[in-house]
């Protein structure tokens, strides 16, 4: 049974576990990366050196930004092509996405490059931050074009194990070039960038040898398909818009968390958070694995009004991502503080870090239901409660929670945020779930 046939025909527990396995598992290897590379960082430089990287981190967020809605926009788009059995247009789709984000990247690394000392001051890169955090984002901003390879879009047509790859062999990469860079040769942050550049154009060769050469697939790109469509990219960002929304708000949240951070608990306390936020993205992963893993399924078998499937895919994601976030609140709870000790010796880091991480967790078995949601009806094409879920999320509860309660309680009010946001978020994506029962799914 081919790839896509898989999505309509494969038994379908199976099936789920497999896509959201594969995605997850591309995420977890990801952010085990960038886990190891602050270990790298905090013990081969120092750990102000790790907290510059994270300081630095909104810059590359927005590259993410673009490419994770290039990508999410693009799978709904092809997938639901592929369920149409029509081959020239998710070809079509795949290049435009190509061209589009190209061009972005070049224009983010020009703009980047020459505002960057604004911009790093704007992030609230002060102080002993300063230094290593322009090193790091001179090298990473000048690599932007090699900063995706489009696994989603791999996914999409359910080659998972090419696009766990995608992830697997560069990380790898990146690692060993990590190492190499910074111990033996001495490079401090800008090796570790540099690496981490390396590791970007492996995938992006990978990346090209798929669509451009492999045979054996449903639809291969070729010189014709780069003829730019308005209609495909236009349709492409309103689909893949949530999720740029998703990585601004999360940069603005990141800048405003380090500035009170730095203003309350000076530099010590902005490294803790960059430690603890490293923690609470690898354990969160696995939940958003399940909602990237579940798209193809639903976008395919919703275009073929395979309706119980798409359900009980659903259901399937939402159970799954449950049981994760349970067995996560017990193991963070309980090592918590030896998961900071990985990074740091000095005792305020890790109290602080502890405390972080603490609040963070709190809210794991329902913290996937709103990605979960939002990923359902980005796969349907629902572009407007898509990217409606996201906005309200954010405008109406994160930013909010945090100003009222950092102003109420200070230090231990931004913690508490993170909790009472987590909460809010989860009623709100609830309300969206009845929405979505609406149209029948």
């Amino acid at each position: 049974m081919d790839h896509v046939a898989k999505l309509e025909k494969a038994p379908l527990g199976k099936l789920v576990f497999s896509m959201c396995t594969h995605a997850s598992l591309a995420l977890l290897v990801y952010s085990f990366y960038t886990l190891t590379d602050t270990f790298i960082i905090a013990r081969g430089v120092n750990v102000y050196a790790a907290g510059a990287v994270s300081v630095a981190s909104p810059l590359l967020m927005l590259l993410l930004a673009f490419s994770t809605t290039a990508g999410a926009g693009g799978a709904s788009l092809i997938s639901r092509g592929l369920g149409k059995e029509d081959q020239s247009y998710p070809a079509k789709v795949a290049a435009n996405i190509f061209v589009c984000f190209w061009g972005l990247a070049l224009v983010i690394t020009s703009l980047g490059l020459t505002f960057l000392d604004p911009l790093l001051r704007l992030l609230g890169a002060t102080g002993e931050l300063y230094p290593y955090a322009r090193e790091y984002s001179t090298v990473i901003l000048a690599g932007a074009v090699t900063s995706t390879a489009f696994s989603s879009l791999v996914r999409a047509e359910g080659a998972t194990t090419f696009a766990l790859c995608l992830w697997v062999v560069p990380v790898a990469v990146n690692l060993i070039l990590d190492v190499i860079f910074v111990f033996p040769l001495n490079m401090g942050v800008t090796g570790a960038a540099l690496a981490t550049v390396a590791a970007q154009i492996t995938s992006v060769c990978m990346s090209i040898w798929f669509f451009f050469v492999r045979k054996g697939r449903a639809y291969r790109i070729k010189g014709q398909d780069f003829q730019i469509s308005p209609s495909i990219i236009r349709e492409v960002a309103v689909i893949g818009f949530p999720s740029l929304l998703n990585q601004i708000s999360s940069s603005i949240l990141v800048i405003v968390l380090n500035r009170m951070l730095g203003a309350t608990g000076g530099e010590p306390a902005i490294t803790a958070f960059a430690f603890a936020v490293r923690i609470q993205t690898f354990l969160l992963l696995p939940q958003n694995g399940i909602a990237q893993g579940i798209q193809p399924i639903i976008g395919y078998n919703f275009t073929r009004e395979n309706i119980d499937r798409v359900k009980k895919t659903i259901n399937i994601a939402f159970s799954a991502s449950i049981i994760y976030g349970v067995v996560i609140v017990i193991f963070g709870i309980l090592i918590r503080q030896p998961l900071m000790e990985i990074f740091t010796d000095d005792s305020a880091i890790i109290s602080t870090g502890s405390t972080v991480l603490l609040f963070m967790l709190m809210a794991m078995p329902i913290r996937g239901y709103s990605p979960l949601i939002s990923a359902c009806y980005q796969s349907i094409g629902d572009a407007r409660k898509a990217i409606l879920l996201p906005t309200l999320g954010f405008c109406a509860i994160q930013f909010p929670v945090l100003m009222i309660m950092s102003r109420l309680g200070g230090l231990s009010g931004v913690f508490w945020s993170f909790f009472l946001s987590d909460i809010l978020i989860f009623a709100l994506a609830f309300s969206f779930g009845g929405r979505l029962r609406k149209l029948g799914v």
